[in-house]
């Protein structure tokens, strides 16, 4: 089983299939350290950031 019980890996991959810059990743539930540095490994571009679902970002957060 992955880590989502509902259909929200399909949906990714519908956007995913209109947008090129997105990149889906379907892997088995390993915790948020696990899936970040999964992220970490196929990523492309000079910046990473996380932002958890409890944070709060300004407007200029990538910016400033």
């Amino acid at each position: 089983m992955m880590g989502s019980p509902d259909r929200c890996g399909e949906i990714c991959d519908h956007y995913a299939i209109m947008d090129s810059r997105i990149k889906v990743i379907h892997k088995q539930n390993g915790g948020l350290s696990d899936a970040r540095n999964v992220g970490i490994n196929v990523a492309k571009g000079e910046y990473i950031t996380f932002i958890d679902s409890d944070d709060w970002i300004s407007e200029k957060y990538i910016e400033t």
